[in-house]
């Protein structure tokens, strides 16, 4: 794929929160997200774990020659043992 020189102004980048941005989380969902981690090998625990993802960015940018809106997620090396959370494969396979 050739790269195309495109100017995106500064309002088209957004820095948004990933979704494990609310520490309220319900007895079921604390039990669930402690069976999918012990599942994928993760061995953290939730509050780690949530601590963690609250750090991770997501940079969206909007084309603008086609309107394409393309996302990514920075993982850092410190995000390492959680990176397969943010795999868009992951949750579906759950």
């Amino acid at each position: 794929m050739m790269a195309q020189n495109c100017q995106v102004s500064e309002d088209s980048f957004q820095k948004i929160a990933v979704s494990f941005n609310s520490t309220s989380l319900s007895v079921e969902e604390i039990k669930e997200l402690d069976r999918i981690l012990k599942l994928n090998g993760i061995k953290l625990s939730i509050d780690k774990v949530l601590r963690m993802a609250k750090t991770v960015t997501t940079i969206q940018v909007r084309l603008p020659l086609n309107g394409e809106l393309l996302s990514r997620t920075m993982v850092m090396k410190r995000h390492k043992p959680i990176e397969k959370l943010f795999d868009e494969n992951f949750w579906v396979t759950q």
